[in-house]
């Protein structure tokens, strides 16, 4: 994989995990992707379930 189209994954990413709301996920307790996987995933199936249908 060239430097340019793996910055280009990683900024996807990124986008990818900062358009989710995830205070809806963590019972309002977080709000970016780093505090919700520091532990406050109170229901982790409808943040993905959206995804596998």
């Amino acid at each position: 994989m060239k430097k340019l189209d793996s910055i280009t994954s990683i900024k996807k990413t990124v986008q990818i995990l900062s358009s989710v709301s995830y205070e809806n996920y963590s019972d309002g307790k977080a709000k970016t992707y780093l505090d919700y996987m520091e532990g406050y995933r109170a229901d982790e199936d409808r943040l993905i379930s959206p995804i596998l249908l």
